[in-house]
């Protein structure tokens, strides 16, 4: 075979067909192939005899099994190694995408929330390596690779063996990421790999190398001087947060540097959002650190500029010990088309299907404070977040829809709090929608643990963020000021049977979780599974209440509708919805069951 550069290939390489030469460098030559098994791309790659001694194949290959244990979002899976002619070869998962490195070329400096991201999910990879006792040796640019879904991912752990990076006396690995220490001999550990994260971490930020030059005299003449921290706090806009974390990744004494990745990611998440025993000047002192950086982010989208200041100005004249008029709140209110349209129909709803409600004065009054602030608040989240993102107008379509199924299951249960059971509703997946809008790369990195492994959405979150997605949503309704009932609303169904709520606020609780829940199945699950998932989940709230399947599918089949609807107003694309479709197809499902069971009994 003989691939595009000219060179020939062998078709096969252990049970793989080889496809394409990918790359070569000094220490071997990477193939794009195929598993025959699977049917899936891999990348192989074929270590030069130059790179192994024939006497370490063996323990190359043993290392490498090791390696390939390590299973996370965050590094390039192994999946087999092996021996072809006498030379050793690894078998990875192919990342469709490019390196770091080639990223960096491209764009120069990252953007400062980019560059945090992108390294946290780094050192989650590294990290699981380092609690694994697997040390890299050689991480680079070059040797992570950013899918075209912006997922970092560290590749190359299998060459990571202290003979493979210290043989004979010669130092191998990349000059401008070593820690001194290597240079003096010393194999690396831990603390060795920190360094060169810390290397890498200013390079994406500075848009330049911290070490110049590939000489080793160079390299070793500005290792010893060691001035890295006045170089650091020289880059203009750079956070003294982020700052400290990479002087002290790059510190010349291993001792004083971070001992591995993890306590690094944690110091780094602290600017991702405080902790709670670390104290700070920040007005997010107190909240979780993804949270906080998640409010810290939304300062850097364009797109919520506008948004930020009308709630805050929302927040301040609706505040607790606020005296603003209805007048004034209303002068705020007219200015908008889409909020004057929210304040009025909910004050018509909410006052028992009366439609003489046409002054938004009048509506603040009916409804109250509180509740007008839901209004605006959903009402902008709306029509601020749903351009151009499909995965987010489905998620607003699914938290609407839930809202309207839970108030026609009220109608079924006679709870007389229609409002507060909508608004709770369109508010329970508040976390995960700000996630799929403000964190595109970890929203991403959730959805593959979903698909791939498998876990449900709680676990996946908590993975990838440190926190799920729920606690994401009540921490930013605590910041926003919202009610208690509605950050408690946000809450999930607790597994097995749902237990009976003692207060209103478990209340609507139970009915929000619930009606997302249902949202959930026909988001995620194979058509031909809804009815059995829909089915566990009513049993689940037989505690409660008595729903049978013709009143749930009725109630479904009303919400639907209502959610078309709403879609047309909000300018959504409701036809090329794939919330939209599932529930469309579900219909068609039902009216043919429905159309079956009427000619059974008419024959």
């Amino acid at each position: 075979m003989t691939a595009a550069s000219g060179k020939i290939l062998p078709k096969r390489i252990g049970r793989f067909r080889v496809d394409d030469l990918v790359g070569s460098g000094s220490q071997g030559f990477v193939l794009l192939g195929t598993d025959p098994g699977l049917g899936r791309r891999v990348a192989i790659k074929v270590l030069r005899p130059s790179a192994v001694m024939m006497t370490d194949a063996e323990q190359l290959i043993a290392e490498a099994r090791i390696t390939s244990q390590l299973q996370h979002p965050n590094v390039v899976t192994l999946h087999e190694v092996g021996e072809h002619h006498g030379l050793p070869y690894l078998v990875f998962e192919y990342v469709d995408g490019e390196s770091l490195a080639s990223l960096m070329a491209r764009t120069g400096a990252l953007p400062g929330p980019t560059a945090v991201i992108l390294m946290s999910q780094i050192l989650s990879g590294v990290a699981v390596a380092h609690e694994a006792g697997i040390v890299h040796r050689d991480l680079s640019p070059a040797n992570i690779l950013v899918t075209k879904g912006q997922i970092p991912k560290v590749m190359d752990f299998g060459l990571s063996s202290p003979n493979l990076s210290q043989q004979d006396g010669v130092v191998r690995g990349t000059l401008r990421y070593m820690a001194p220490e290597r240079l003096h001999g010393n194999t690396g550990d831990t603390t060795s790999d920190v360094f060169a994260l810390g290397a890498i971490f200013f390079e994406m930020l500075a848009g330049r190398p911290l070490i110049k030059g590939d000489q080793l005299s160079a390299v070793m003449g500005q290792l010893l001087r060691g001035d890295f921290e006045a170089l650091i706090r020289r880059q203009p806009d750079m956070d003294p947060l982020i700052a400290r974390v990479i002087c002290k990744a790059l510190h010349v004494d291993r001792a004083l540097r971070y001992e591995h990745a993890r306590a690094m990611k944690e110091d780094l998440d602290v600017y991702r959002v405080p902790r709670r025993d670390r104290p700070t000047a920040a007005s997010t002192e107190n909240v979780h650190a993804s949270v906080a950086f998640l409010l810290r982010r939304m300062t850097y989208k364009k797109s919520f500029s506008v948004l930020s200041q009308r709630l805050a100005d929302v927040q301040r004249l609706t505040a607790k010990h606020s005296h603003v008029s209805a007048r004034q709140l209303s002068n705020i209110i007219a200015k908008d088309i889409v909020l004057t349209q929210r304040v009025l129909t909910t004050a018509n709803s909410a006052y028992f299907g009366q439609r003489d409600v046409t002054s938004v004065s009048r509506a603040i009054v009916l409804l109250g404070l509180q509740q007008v602030r839901m209004c605006i608040t959903s009402a902008m989240l709306e029509s601020h977040l749903g351009d151009h993102n499909p995965a987010l107008q489905d998620a607003l379509l699914s938290s609407f829809f839930s809202g309207i199924l839970a108030k026609q299951l009220t109608l079924v249960t006679a709870f007389e709090d229609r409002e507060s059971v909508f608004v709770g509703s369109l508010f329970h997946n508040l976390g995960r929608t700000l996630v799929i809008h403000y964190f595109e790369d970890e929203y991403a990195a959730i959805a593959e643990l979903t698909d791939r492994d498998q876990l449900d959405e709680i676990s996946a979150s908590r993975r990838v963020l440190g926190v799920p997605y729920h606690e994401v949503g009540m921490e930013i309704a605590k910041a926003w000021q919202f009610p208690d009932s509605i950050g408690n609303a946000m809450r999930p169904l607790a597994p097995g049977f749902v237990s009976m709520p003692d207060t209103p606020i478990e209340w609507l609780q139970r009915y929000a979780a619930f009606a997302n829940a249902v949202a959930r199945v026909h988001e995620s699950i194979a058509p031909e599974r809804v009815a059995e998932e829909l089915s566990k989940l009513a049993q689940r709230m037989s505690t409660l209440f008595t729903l049978s399947e013709n009143a749930l599918n009725h109630a479904i089949s009303e919400a639907i509708e209502v959610t078309r609807k709403y879609a047309r107003l909000m300018k959504l694309p409701a036809s090329g919805s794939r919330f939209l479709d599932r529930l469309t197809r579900w219909e068609a499902q039902q009216k043919n069951s429905t159309d079956q069971a009427r000619t059974l009994e008419t024959a």
